[in-house]
């Protein structure tokens, strides 16, 4: 399966528990370091549509400054999953967490999604996988 980058609004929240922990999906390892990932939301609408399946107890938090950096290890593989419609979707996609702005701001820049989550079979765990660049020129 090929997998194609897609230019997409920065998320603008995270979903956390009600330990203000964030949220994501299980990821294996990719390229040799830890691969962790938080669900993020460019809107209100688009949590509410993902929190029909979710459980109860989770919110969505703006992207305040600081926020990535203080939740993401410097030595991990960091991720944001991009409007996911649910938390047991089969395919994800995710933009590296150093691409997304440090505040939610109106005018956040977009953000390329560039890796491909795939649930492994039998597994609540997901596989990284990089998207090929794709020019329209």
């Amino acid at each position: 399966m090929t997998i194609l980058q897609a230019t997409v609004l920065a998320p603008r929240y995270v979903l956390i528990d009600d330990n203000a922990r964030p949220k994501g999906p299980l990821c294996r390892d990719y390229a040799g370091k830890a691969c962790v990932a938080v669900y993020g939301f460019t809107d209100r609408s688009a949590y509410e549509a993902f929190r029909l399946g979710a459980e109860a107890l989770s919110r969505p938090y703006p992207l305040v400054a600081g926020y990535l950096g203080r939740v993401f290890d410097q030595a991990q593989f960091s991720l944001i999953v991009t409007n996911p419609v649910g938390p047991d979707e089969p395919f994800l996609n995710a933009v590296d967490a150093e691409g997304v702005p440090s505040g939610a701001a109106e005018e956040s820049p977009p953000a390329t999604q560039r890796y491909c989550l795939s649930r492994v079979t039998g597994t609540n765990e997901y596989e990284v996988a990089r998207s090929s660049s794709h020019d329209a020129g």
